[in-house]
């Protein structure tokens, strides 16, 4: 056997500190109720005795079961007593194992979660999931090409839907089948992959939530996005979108939106009402752009990933002058992490603030220190107060929610270089 554990926390870790620790673990039963298991041994015996300890604990509490690289038909039938308690599973279909439909199908009325991860081409009908009343939220992980020929999914119950790792053609025809999608999230593969230009737009008209950014949880790395899902989609009821931005148009791999056209076309064709925007990009150019095609109605912007310089976050500043035009209703603006550490231009910021303190309530600035070449950026000491903070402390009191990082903290004897975050240390060579 490979490895059997619990996640996030190992409740016999817990449960070995003392006496005491040992009887509050085993009295709470959600801490039993979720774990991994890893093996490509078909012999049962270890997992068996894993389980026989381990689920009682659990009582009748709902199951989330990972099951990595295993023998499922083992696993499985060890499982059979607890199979009604099954509420989230995550499972590796591989054709050289066969996924066994006999020992699930019918059996996990409660399953609400399912995260299944491709090996290789679907050979043999997956039926296992196609009853399961309860089962909203689906997550495909590199589902080779005319996979979807061997899956059986209720593709028209699902409210929230995460594709990894496929390519346009291959989401396109999925999304077709999910009218009630609400959550949508999505990253390509093949990103230079050309697609006929679409002629008929598909309508999810429940969608609210649009992710193109979604993370890899597994490798901890962004993916490419799935730019072109915007020129065949219409959603008129969403509210929130979340996307990269690539500068780079002329790059022969794409990661993210290069033309702000597409977002304004987009918007336009789905009559939606924008109200919350994510950018993970390193210029304010670039974001200035798709904040002002995404229109009137947004109030809620999201910055990721900011690049390190002054100018940088001036350009932003300058275009938020114009409280009239450019998004108008913003109440929350957040630049979480700003890369590297910049000279924080407090007056200039205080002013732009001030303007817009009828409609902003929330200003958030993170800035994250950064090494280059082996050399650590530090704040410059030429900044100096500007009468900026005390303009800022004045918002404050208004009821402005300013937090800048280390600026809660500033008091009548900390200077503005205290705002900015430990900064790493140098290299050892």
């Amino acid at each position: 056997m490979g490895r059997t554990w619990a996640s996030p926390c190992n409740p016999l870790l817990i449960a070995s500190v003392c006496r005491q620790w040992r009887e509050i673990a085993l009295a709470l039963k959600p801490i039993w109720s979720k774990f991994e298991v890893s093996t490509d041994s078909a012999a049962p015996s270890p997992v068996g005795t894993f389980f026989e300890y381990w689920l009682p604990r659990a009582g009748t509490h709902p199951l989330e079961v990972s099951l990595f690289y295993a023998d499922h038909s083992a696993v499985l039938t060890l499982l059979q007593p607890y199979l009604a308690q099954l509420e989230t599973l995550e499972c590796v279909a591989e054709d050289r194992i066969g996924f066994p439909n006999e020992l699930l199908q019918g059996k996990i009325p409660n399953l609400r979660s399912l995260r299944l991860t491709c090996e290789k081409e679907i050979t043999e009908l997956i039926t296992t999931f196609v009853d399961c009343p309860q089962l909203r939220e689906l997550c495909l992980f590199s589902l080779p090409s005319a996979g979807m020929v061997g899956l059986a999914m209720p593709w028209d119950r699902l409210t929230r839907l995460d594709l990894i790792e496929m390519s346009l053609e291959e989401s396109l025809s999925i999304l077709r089948q999910t009218p009630a999608l609400q959550t949508l999230a999505a990253n390509g593969r093949n990103p230079t992959q050309e697609f006929s230009r679409a002629t008929t737009f598909m309508c999810l008209p429940q969608l609210h939530t649009l992710n193109l950014n979604h993370f890899h949880r597994s490798l901890h790395v962004l993916e490419y996005c799935q730019p072109r899902l915007l020129a065949h989609l219409t959603l008129p009821a969403l509210t929130h979108i979340e996307f990269p931005l690539d500068p780079r148009p002329q790059s022969s791999y794409i990661i993210g939106i290069t033309d702000p056209g597409l977002l304004a076309t987009f918007v336009a064709r789905s009559k939606c009402t924008l109200r919350s925007i994510t950018l993970y990009t390193p210029s304010c150019g670039e974001a200035v752009g798709c904040l002002q095609a995404a229109g009137w109605t947004v109030t809620d912007v999201n910055l990721r990933n900011v690049s390190r310089n002054t100018g940088n976050l001036g350009y932003l500043l300058d275009h938020m002058r114009d409280t009239v035009v450019f998004v108008p209703n913003l109440t929350s603006l957040s630049i979480n992490p700003c890369l590297g550490a910049i000279e924080i231009p407090f007056g200039w910021l205080a002013s732009v603030l001030a303007m817009r303190r009828d409609k902003l309530k929330r200003f958030e600035l993170v800035i994250a220190g950064q090494r280059t070449d082996s050399i650590v950026r530090r704040p410059s000491l030429v900044q100096k107060e500007d009468g900026g903070l005390d303009a800022l402390w004045a918002l404050k009191r208004d009821g402005v929610r300013i937090d800048i990082r280390g600026l809660h903290n500033i008091t009548e004897t900390v200077d503005p270089l205290a705002v900015y975050p430990p900064m790493p240390p140098p290299h050892d060579d």
